[in-house]
């Protein structure tokens, strides 16, 4: 009998626990408050003990407002905070975050990101060349990643400079000066092309190593300095050099950008840069013309689209394509036609669930009629009982 109730205990305890999975998590959205920060990153504080051991059973994932696209949001998980990767919420823009407990659905909660404006995690910079010519250093360098403009490159970056001595100067931009004055006279840094610096130095010392550090990332680029890059003719040089010999950097006025080895005069509007083609998109973007190729959408799997002057875009429809693409979707349609007719699978969940519950049912009903049945007899039954005992012995 013990064993039985035993087992009921078990049978009862087991449904509570499928019953009630995730009720371990306190899904109140009021008090999930998320985050978002300028370096794409988004945290939500959150009332539920969750980490590292038991963060694979929740999942984060989002969806930007006005866009049908949902995405999984990479992270970690401190006690009851989540705090994502860097860069990941890079628009300016809402977004809708959904946590799922258990495979459920449980919070979802809106949150407003700035845009990126800096992240360390895909910040770098990439020296092109440095060299030393008629006592000018000369260093040419690129930042990697466009998603961070807005970054000051001058304001936040230190450049050091190595000599033949062993002695290292420090040029450091948001003083305008430099931490080692000896033998200093000038240097200046200009924008090359987007997101692409030149460094000139006039100093006796001949430079041979040069580093640029981005000190709140603690990161660094260095390259060992050479001789100017020989030449022949201008496309042996960068975009924005010319050839003398050696490759020399353009030196343009405040109006002007360099493009193909020479000066341009600057733009303020974009009727300044259009080409009169069909095929070109022409726009001023921070004063410099822009030109993108035409891309012409197609309007279905089986139309070719391309771009051709003068006309512009121009569309051809492959027949055969459109053919079977219509036999296609009618075998769709008709497949589909034939599921819904057929409707869903039956629910095996529920009717395991069910069944346990019978079983239990029918256990409870067995214990009751075994109790029932061993209840102790009335007296009367008991006194009638002896009287008989009595009148068999008298008439014996």
């Amino acid at each position: 009998m013990k064993s039985m109730k035993k087992t009921i205990i078990a049978f009862i305890l087991f449904i509570s626990l499928i019953a009630g999975a995730a009720s371990g998590y306190d899904t109140d959205p009021v008090k999930y408050i998320p985050s978002c920060s300028e370096n794409g990153v988004i945290e939500i504080k959150t009332p539920t003990t969750i980490g590292d051991s038991t963060a694979y059973r929740v999942d984060v994932k989002a969806k930007k407002t006005g866009d049908t696209r949902i995405f999984s949001v990479p992270g970690t998980w401190f006690g009851g905070n989540f705090k994502s990767e860097e860069a990941i919420f890079n628009e300016s823009a809402n977004y809708t975050i959904t946590l799922t407990f258990e495979q459920k659905d449980t919070v979802k909660k809106e949150v407003s990101c700035p845009g990126l404006i800096f992240s360390c995690s895909i910040f770098s910079v990439d020296i092109s060349r440095c060299y030393m010519e008629n006592g000018i250093f000369t260093a040419v360098f690129e930042q990697k990643n466009p998603a961070a403009s807005g970054w000051d490159m001058l304001a936040n970056l230190t450049y050091i400079a190595s000599d033949d001595k062993g002695q290292s100067t420090t040029l450091n931009p948001r003083t305008g000066n430099i931490i080692k004055t000896e033998n200093f006279q000038s240097f200046d840094i200009s924008l090359l092309q987007e997101d692409t610096y030149s460094l000139k130095w006039e100093t006796a010392k001949n430079i041979i190593l040069f580093h640029v550090r981005a000190p709140v990332c603690n990161t660094a680029s260095s390259v060992k300095c050479t001789a100017p890059p020989a030449c022949t003719e201008n496309d042996d040089c960068l975009d924005f050099e010319y050839c003398d010999k050696t490759c020399k950097i353009l030196s343009c006025r405040s109006n002007e950008h360099t493009s193909g080895h020479q000066c341009v005069t600057s733009c303020d509007s974009d009727s300044e840069c259009d080409d009169s083609l069909a095929c070109t998109l022409d726009a001023c973007i921070n004063n410099r013309c822009r030109s993108e190729q035409v891309i012409c959408p197609a309007k279905d799997s089986c139309t070719t689209a391309k771009c051709e002057e003068p006309k512009g875009c121009t569309y051809t429809t492959d027949s055969e394509c459109k053919k079977r693409e219509l036999e296609k979707a009618q075998s769709q349609s008709t497949e589909n036609q034939n599921n819904e007719t057929s409707g869903s699978g039956p629910d095996y969940t529920a009717i395991i669930l069910i069944i346990m519950l019978l079983v239990i049912a029918g256990l409870v009903i067995y214990i009751m009629s075994m109790k029932k049945g061993m209840a102790p007899k009335k007296s009367g039954d008991s006194q009638k009982k002896k009287q008989k005992q009595k009148q068999a012995k008298k008439d014996e």
